[in-house]
């Protein structure tokens, strides 16, 4: 089967670092035809609306919405979205993975009431299927605190990040990267709230999972000092913001 190849390799060309630009105009286009050669043969294989379609569109929506190319990104969610409620059922895992997918693009396009509706649909689904406490209801209870952030909803945050918090340490350990994930959202809101003494013990653990876990290159580390150093701007400790700043 040819499909999964040519998926596989224009993925990997759209995320190869080492191409001199690898988020250029020109290379972005040809990344486009090598996924419409897959989604082509991918259809012509298994049909315009099998579940097999449906993911090799979440695969490019995923890396054109990291690129940026949010217009190109959408109409492949919204297809796979209706594949899978055509063809699996309205409840299944991957309607909610799709539903999820959507929710975080309209989150990065600042559409976060309709990322809030979306997050809260996938949320029961796979609340539904997984129950309570799966690290994929985590990363869910997550995306819709981030929503509920991004609208002032502080309280409603500061639940589920606690929640998805005591599901990560319970089920992944507590120096897993997801850990440190929700240690700074729920910073984040503590720092909204100006309760900066609660939040700075919370992005202290952060930043030591991430630089453990992911080294000190990863961008996971560089935004969790620059949250450090946000705090001790806040707290009028300059003296200790300015060296994090250009760690």
């Amino acid at each position: 089967d040819s499909v999964p190849v040519l998926c596989a390799q224009a993925v990997a060309r759209a995320w190869n670092p080492s191409r001199q630009d690898p988020w250029s105009e020109h290379s972005w286009l040809t990344d486009g035809l090598l996924f419409e050669e897959a989604l082509a043969i991918c259809k012509q294989q298994h049909g315009e609306h099998h579940p097999r379609v449906a993911a090799c569109l979440d695969n490019f929506a995923n890396v054109f919405m990291e690129q940026g190319h949010y217009s190109a990104a959408e109409p492949l969610f919204l297809e796979a979205l209706q594949i899978r409620r055509q063809q699996l059922s309205k409840d299944h895992p991957t309607v909610a993975d799709s539903l999820n997918n959507l929710a975080n693009l309209f989150r990065d396009q600042g559409k976060f009431s309709a990322s809030e509706s979306l997050h809260e649909e996938a949320l029961v689904i796979r609340r539904q299927h997984l129950g309570n406490d799966h690290p994929t209801v985590a990363e869910s209870l997550a995306g819709l605190a981030s929503a509920y952030i991004e609208q002032d909803k502080l309280t409603e945050a500061e639940r589920l990040i606690t929640e998805a918090l005591r599901i990560r340490r319970q089920q992944l350990g507590n120096d897993h990267p997801t850990v440190a994930d929700s240690l700074s959202g729920l910073a984040i809101v503590f720092m909204k709230q100006g309760r900066l003494s609660a939040a700075e013990p919370l992005l202290e653990e952060a930043l030591r999972i991430h630089r453990q876990k992911l080294g000190e290159q990863h961008p996971k580390v560089a935004d969790s000092l620059s949250g450090l150093a946000a705090l001790f701007k806040k707290q009028g400790r300059l003296a200790a913001a300015e060296p994090l700043y250009t760690e």
